[in-house]
């Protein structure tokens, strides 16, 4: 979605979710389309608990990875041919879309009759780090042209996953976070079957997802947003639009007071209230200018988060 400043037409994020561990079952369908039979907005598809890699090659010092700016993709090599990937930080699961499984010639899997197919990749190296046997959701259409998926953070459960912004890294390592503190280290919760945590707006908590793909500090569902204190009126500042249906208006204003995860504190950052579709929870979906500002990492084994300052360096997302 574009900056919350600037009037626009947007093509809003929709998120898949997912439980975190466990054999295939079915779940919840956020985003994107199904790869087979109908799917309308007051009938998800399902989707598998998608398993970690099977194996993983990482050097003992980790590895570092150049993070794109904006929705730029990341360049993987998946079974030897070049992808390009979204990095999906919801929770949702790797996805790959119909062509390029059939460019890389990946056997599917259907499950729950027609309503679902996956394919495992027997490879996939994103800068030093080699994943071997990553499971991905098979899907048809809803994506740019040149975008090949996305690789969600099942490719990353057995790993501490880093994202700065500021530094312009995702880092990758072995590991685990600190025990939970209330300060830098949070829980996750359950949030709509994706990996949230809590965010306190002013003096209201809510669950909230981080959405790379989102260029705000924070969206917040209209039923919400009578819960949520703001320094000023609403303002219609664009437009949004789920797969396909109609624009619906996005409105904004400053937050009276701050944003707080844990003891870390975001003064008046601009807030968006934007209604979600049918088929996503009610969740605070927190956007690249939230990760302007914070340095998160991801400890799925242990169902911790650590948020601390950002690294300064790159400046401000521009939402390209």
């Amino acid at each position: 979605m574009r900056n919350a400043h600037t009037p626009a037409l947007v093509a809003a994020s929709i998120v898949i979710a997912f439980a975190s561990t466990g054999p295939l079952a079915a779940q919840q369908v956020m985003r994107g389309a199904p790869p087979a039979g109908p799917r309308t907005a007051d009938r998800p598809f399902t989707v598998p608990r998608l398993s970690a890699p099977r194996s993983l090659q990482l050097a003992d010092a980790g590895a570092s990875i150049a993070l794109p700016a904006g929705r730029a993709p990341l360049t993987v090599q998946a079974n030897g041919v070049e992808l390009h990937l979204i990095l999906e930080t919801t929770g949702g699961p790797s996805e790959l879309t119909d062509v390029a499984v059939a460019k890389l010639g990946l056997a599917t899997r259907t499950h729950g009759g027609d309503t679902l197919t996956t394919a495992t990749l027997d490879s996939v190296r994103v800068g030093d780090v080699t994943l071997r046997g990553l499971e991905t959701v098979v899907t048809q259409g809803m994506l740019p042209p040149g975008i090949d998926g996305f690789i969600g953070l099942n490719a990353f459960r057995d790993l501490l996953l880093t994202i700065d912004r500021g530094a312009g890294t995702l880092q990758l390592s072995r590991g685990s976070l600190p025990a939970v503190n209330g300060t830098d280290v949070v829980a996750f919760l359950d949030a709509g079957r994706n990996l949230g945590f809590e965010i306190a707006l002013g003096d209201q908590n809510f669950p909230a997802v981080v959405n790379s793909m989102s260029d705000g500090f924070a969206n917040v569902p209209p039923a919400w947003s009578g819960k949520v204190t703001f320094a000023g009126p609403l303002e219609v500042v664009g437009q949004a639009r789920f797969g396909g249906g109609e624009a619906v208006d996005i409105k904004g204003a400053a937050l009276k007071g701050a944003a707080r995860v844990g003891a870390v504190s975001f003064d008046a950052p601009r807030i968006s209230v934007v209604p979600n579709p049918a088929w996503i929870p009610d969740v605070v979906s927190l956007g690249r200018a939230f990760l302007d500002q914070a340095t998160i990492t991801f400890d799925q084994k242990n169902g911790r988060v650590r948020v601390t300052p950002a690294h300064p360096g790159r400046g401000p997302s521009t939402g390209s």
